[in-house]
């Protein structure tokens, strides 16, 4: 699987770069059109960015394998026996906390990861809007809520989110990787 883009390069940013500019348009001809537009696109990035995150966390995971085996075959299994249509099931999405994902990785590494969230209120920050933003891509993806009017996040959040939660799966798959916390680096919102 190849990563995907950076924050700044993804469909999640063109997608906002577009409701900026469409809100210019829209201002000057027909500003009640602007609301539902800003609307449309809070979701649309919801949903992009739910899938940047699901990506991008897969291919973390797989880096991971790689670093730890240089046997394809494992790499290969991670990827078809553990993440293919089954990333949903790493997360408890109704908790809204990423520790039933960290568990799986075992009560040492559970801890360590815990205690370093705990102690870093950005990382976090992070982790929650991780889940935000994913969870709220499962529901509109996966529980027939297409229809749903709205998501529970404006545009700019969506996108403010996004970014924390981009550094969030970089973070942990450092933390998987070196074995050791690393420091706090998110993407800049620019």
């Amino acid at each position: 699987m190849e990563a995907p883009s950076e924050p700044q390069e993804s469909y999640v940013e063109r997608l906002w770069n577009n409701l900026a500019d469409l809100e210019q348009i829209l201002l000057k001809e027909d500003a009640k059109i602007l609301v539902d537009t800003r609307s449309a696109f809070a979701k649309a990035m919801v949903l992009a960015a739910g899938n940047w995150l699901e990506r991008r966390t897969r291919s973390v995971l797989e880096d991971f394998a790689t670093s730890v085996s240089s046997q394809q075959t494992l790499v290969y299994f991670v990827r078809t026996g553990a993440l293919d249509r089954k990333f949903h099931m790493l997360f408890d999405w109704n908790s809204g906390k990423v520790n039933s994902f960290l568990g799986k990785f075992g009560p040492d590494f559970k801890k360590n990861a815990d205690q370093a969230i705990k102690e870093n209120d950005s990382v976090l920050r992070a982790s929650l809007d991780f889940m935000e933003l994913v969870a709220e891509r499962n529901e509109l993806a996966h529980s027939s809520q297409l229809g749903k009017d709205e998501v529970q996040f404006t545009a700019s959040q969506v996108r403010t989110k996004f970014y924390n939660a981009a550094g969030w799966v970089s973070w942990i798959g450092e933390f998987l990787v070196d074995g050791a916390v690393p420091s706090w680096n998110p993407p800049s919102v620019p």
